[in-house]
C-alpha cells in the first residue's frame, strides 16, 4: 500500500510495488513543479508513466522509479496540469463525444509514441506486427479514414445491399454468400 507521510511516498506491503524494490519500504519523493508539467504533458503525448519518469528523473533510484510511474500520474497537481493541457475539462465535465475524441487523441498519440520509441527497422514477431497494425492505422488517421470501410469493403457492402442487383443474381443463378459480410 502506498501513501504520502509527510509530504513523501512511502510504500509497504506485498503489493506490485513491493515486489519491484523488495521487502523495504521505499521513499518516492514527489515530482518538482517542472516533473510536473513534463510529466503532465508526456502523458497527454501518449508517453508511457513509466518512460515519463524516466525521462523527466533520470536521478531517481532505479527501484523507486516504477513506484513514481505508478503514483505520479495519479497526482492532484499532475491531474490539474493534465486537465489544463487537455482544455480544461475534466472527464466528468466532457460530453460522451468529447470523451470519445479525447480517448482517441491519447489511443493515436500512444501508438505514434510506440512507433517513435520502436524503430520498425529493427522489430520482428509480434514487435514488428503491433508496429505495423499502429502504421496502418495512423495512415488511416492522418488521411481522415479511420474506422472506415477500404474500397473493396464498400463495394462487397453495396453489393449485398442492391436489391437490383440481388434480383439479377437471383435471376442469372449466380450464387452471392452474404454470410461473410463485413468480415476481413
Amino acid at each position: 500500500m502506498c501513501a504520502v507521510v509527510a509530504g513523501v511516498w512511502v510504500c509497504v506491503g506485498g503489493g506490485a510495488a513491493m515486489n519491484v524494490v523488495g521487502a523495504h519500504a521505499s521513499r518516492v519523493p514527489e515530482p518538482t513543479e517542472g516533473q510536473v508539467r513534463l510529466v503532465a504533458a508526456m502523458l497527454e503525448a501518449g508517453i508511457p508513466a513509466a518512460d515519463a519518469v524516466d525521462l523527466v528523473a533520470p536521478e531517481i533510484e532505479v527501484g523507486a522509479r516504477p513506484l513514481c510511474a505508478e503514483s505520479w500520474p495519479i497526482l492532484p497537481a499532475v491531474m490539474k496540469e493534465r486537465v489544463r493541457l487537455n482544455g480544461g475539462q475534466t472527464w466528468l465535465d466532457m460530453d460522451e463525444k468529447s470523451r470519445i475524441t479525447y480517448a482517441l487523441k491519447l489511443v493515436y498519440a500512444s501508438m505514434a509514441y510506440y512507433l517513435y520509441a520502436h524503430p520498425i527497422a529493427g522489430l520482428v514477431g509480434p514487435a514488428l506486427a503491433k508496429a505495423t497494425q499502429f502504421t496502418e492505422r495512423l495512415e488511416k488517421q492522418q488521411a481522415g479514414n479511420a474506422g472506415a470501410q477500404s474500397g473493396f469493403e464498400e463495394f462487397l457492402a453495396k453489393f449485398a445491399s442492391d436489391e437490383k442487383l440481388a434480383h439479377w443474381v437471383v435471376k442469372t443463378g449466380v450464387h452471392v454468400d452474404k454470410s461473410h459480410q463485413g468480415r476481413h
